[in-house]
Formats: C-alpha cells, sequence, structure tokens
C-alpha cells in the first residue's frame, strides 16, 4: 500500500489509518495535519484510539512547554493521558 491508500482509509474511518496518517505527517513536520489526524483518531477507544490520545497528549506538551503556556494546558493533556 502506498501513502494516498492510508488517506482514503483514514477518511472513511479507519483508526489504523488514521494513526499512520499522523506519523506520516509528523514526520514530514506538518504539525497541522498530524495534530488534526490524533484528534480524530482519539475519539475511539481501542488500541489506536488509545496510542493517538498519547501521542496527542505528548505532542500538546511538547508545543506548549517551548510556547511557555504549560500550565494552561496541563488539565487537557492530564485528561488526554487518563483514558489511554
Amino acid at each position: 500500500t502506498n501513502n494516498s491508500d492510508f488517506l482514503r482509509r483514514a477518511k472513511a474511518g479507519d483508526v489504523f489509518a488514521q494513526v499512520y496518517v499522523a506519523d506520516y505527517y509528523h514526520e514530514l513536520g506538518n504539525e497541522e495535519d498530524c495534530l488534526y489526524w490524533y484528534m480524530i483518531a482519539s475519539d475511539y477507544n481501542d488500541r489506536y484510539g488509545f496510542v493517538a490520545k498519547n501521542n496527542l497528549a505528548y505532542l500538546y506538551w511538547q508545543k506548549h512547554k517551548s510556547e511557555g503556556d504549560l500550565e494552561d494546558y496541563l488539565p487537557r493533556i492530564y485528561s488526554l493521558l487518563k483514558l489511554t
């Protein structure tokens, strides 16, 4: 399979493909699309949904720590981690 197949599957609701696409965008440095696909996948309470929640929490922590506003986002980050 290629990346366009995963994007098609992600759009169709395949959670594994959504996490795969998020990882792909992360590797490219495309933070906006990466966060979008992790947010979509994090709506699911299955193996890959939990991976998405964990990765989303980490990316939020990383982003807001560097921006100096981590304290404001810690409740959101912790709530994602509690769900994993």
